[in-house]
């Protein structure tokens, strides 16, 4: 799996390391306290509202889907792009359980909504990517 990395086109590499860095930050960044638009909640608050769920179940599938990147499967891409997806709903339920208004996660939405639409092109119409994913498994 490491020389599949090796041989991954550069910015499926980047979306892999984001993939296993999401699934780190959700499991460890939590339990210290999260900042939301600079305000500091308690890691007890953060999980008994339920927003914490909200954040580590997407992180589980990003996390998955880098792992599946590195089998070369082709699961991971529509892996990658449900937790990405998940996140930024998982962004939006996290807020509404804190209490933070909801206008200030529009321009928030609607960026990982563009951020996702270029990644589920560049995962699936990129030909190197495509060709990666065609590759045996090493």
């Amino acid at each position: 799996m490491i020389k599949n990395f090796f041989e991954m086109p550069r910015w499926l590499k980047f979306l892999t390391i984001g993939g296993f860095a999401a699934l780190v930050m959700a499991l460890i960044k939590p339990f210290s306290g999260v900042g939301v638009f600079g305000e500091h909640i308690d890691p007890s608050i953060w999980w008994r509202s339920g927003a914490g769920f909200a954040f580590v179940l997407p992180a589980l599938v990003m996390g998955v889907s880098a792992f599946l990147f590195l089998r070369r499967s082709q699961y991971g891409r529509a892996a990658y792009i449900a937790g990405w997806v998940a996140m930024t709903v998982g962004a939006y339920i996290g807020a509404h359980l804190e209490q933070i208004a909801p206008q200030m996660l529009i321009p928030g939405l609607v960026f990982n909504l563009v951020v996702t639409v270029g990644i589920a092109l560049y995962l699936y119409l990129n030909k190197a990517v495509r060709l990666y994913f065609m590759g045996p498994v090493k």
